[in-house]
Order: C-alpha cells, then sequence, then structure tokens
C-alpha cells in the first residue's frame, strides 16, 4: 500500500486457529490504531506485520514495525492517559484507548522496542475456547470501591479515565458538562471528585469550590495541562487538595487517589 508518497509493505502470519475472547470490533478498534501508529512511525516507508500464535491458554497477538522506535522512557508512557505527544510514532490517545480495551477483555499489552530498531506490540488475550462463565469472588479492588465524580469536556479522555478507574472496581459517575457537574454535587455525595481545570463556561476552579462548600472533607482532584505552576502553591484555600500535571502517568493517577480515599 502506499501512503503519503510512501510504500508500506504488510506482511500477516495469521494463525487460524487462535480465536481470542474478545469483542470483535473492540479488538478492529486496537489493530487499527495500532496500524495507523505503525504508519506514522515510518515516515520513510517500511514493514508492518501483523503475527498470531497460542500460547497455553492464550492467543499472542503481535504487530510490529520497521520505524523510528521508542526510547524505553517512552515504552513506559505510551498507554497513560493523556500521553498524546504529537509528531512521536507509536504515540497518541489511541494506544490509552487500546489499553483500556483489551483490559477490560481481561488481556494485557505490552511493547517491545528500541530507537531506530523499530517496534512490536504485543496483545495477550485468553482463548475463545478457554472462558468460562463463573461467578467471580469479590477482589480487593472491588472492597475498596469508591463513588467518583469525573469531570472533562473532550469525550475521549473522559471515557476513557472513566473505564480505567472503573477497571479498578470504583464507582464512577463521568460528565462533560460543567454545569451538570454542579448540579450532580448538589445532589449526590461522592469519595472524591477528579476534574479538568481548562473548561468552557464552568472552571476547575468553580467544581471545586462547590464541592468543598457541601463537604469540608470532600477531596479535590485538579487536573492541567498548567499543573507545573500549581503543583508547589497552598491550594487548599482555593478547593483543592492535589493538582496533577498533564500528560499523567496512570501510576500516579491511581497512587493520588488511594492517598486521599
Amino acid at each position: 500500500m502506499e501512503r503519503s508518497g510512501r510504500t508500506i509493505d504488510i506482511q500477516t502470519d495469521i494463525r487460524k486457529d487462535c480465536l481470542a475472547a474478545m469483542n470483535a470490533s473492540d479488538l478492529r478498534e486496537v489493530l487499527t490504531n495500532l496500524l495507523f501508529n505503525a504508519i506514522d512511525a515510518m515516515p520513510q516507508g517500511g514493514t508492518i506485520t501483523f503475527r498470531s500464535y497460542p500460547q497455553a491458554e492464550q492467543v499472542i497477538l503481535e504487530v510490529s514495525d520497521t520505524g523510528i522506535g521508542m526510547s524505553k522512557d517512552l515504552t513506559e508512557k505510551v498507554f497513560d492517559p493523556f500521553y498524546t505527544t504529537k509528531g512521536i510514532g507509536n504515540s497518541g490517545l489511541g494506544l490509552s484507548v487500546s489499553w483500556s480495551l483489551i483490559s477490560r477483555s481481561g488481556g494485557d499489552i505490552q511493547v517491545r522496542s528500541k530507537p531506530g530498531k523499530g517496534a512490536t506490540f504485543i496483545i495477550k488475550l485468553a482463548k475463545a475456547e478457554a472462558v468460562k462463565t463463573t461467578l467471580a469472588s469479590k477482589t480487593d479492588a472491588e472492597s475498596n470501591s469508591y463513588r467518583l465524580l469525573l469531570v472533562e469536556d473532550d469525550p475521549e479522555i473522559l471515557n476513557l479515565l472513566q473505564d480505567m478507574l472503573r477497571l479498578k472496581g470504583h464507582r464512577v459517575t463521568a460528565v462533560s458538562d460543567g454545569e451538570k457537574a454542579l448540579e450532580l454535587i448538589d445532589s449526590n455525595d461522592y469519595d472524591l471528585v477528579l476534574t479538568d481545570l481548562g473548561m468552557p463556561m464552568i472552571s476547575g476552579w468553580e467544581i471545586a469550590g462547590r464541592a468543598k462548600a457541601k463537604n469540608p472533607e470532600l477531596p479535590v482532584v485538579m487536573i492541567t495541562g498548567w499543573g507545573a505552576q500549581y503543583e508547589d502553591s497552598e491550594l487548599t484555600g482555593r478547593g483543592v487538595d492535589l493538582i496533577l500535571s498533564k500528560p499523567l502517568s496512570w501510576d500516579k493517577l491511581l497512587s493520588s487517589i488511594e492517598k486521599l480515599l
């Protein structure tokens, strides 16, 4: 295939006996995201290889490219929410969405890469025939389930964060409308409020102020691309317990929530 004057060679090594336990449309979205990321990583053209094979009770899917590759630092960030650096191959919000879809299916996705050596994304999913319907026992994550209000005006990021937090067992109310968020704060009880700062009409400061006015003990976490100028400041007077800067690592978000709850 050709794209923007580049020649992209697509190769496949797909085993027909590899049936994965994942919704077909979700898996298609994941593979499409990986395909476009691989193309972006090869400005001079190159080869993309799709491979699948069985491994014990799992199906392994690999998507490899011969592109610019990634540093170790970047491979540790590409699945994190908000990590949307443009112009760097194999990075972007699509990878966070892919991680969310695969995790929702009980699988895992990893990346192996070095600068100048291309990248390989490895997806591990349960075999379709190995999946059995069982009554799952209550997990530790579920026993530590909290009611969270999530406010973010970007629908894609909102849905991604909602999925990630729900995977950890939390009960998440997610809204993109600041006015609606204020109504929910007035009429409901939450264990923590997580809000973006820069939103149209209603700012994160107003969300935080309303939350503290109702319950001074309610933890409020604010996420912003301007966090560096606030993190060392005293924010409690403005209703904010913690500010997190974008791009935000998933581990940092989870650990921050756990410390406040």
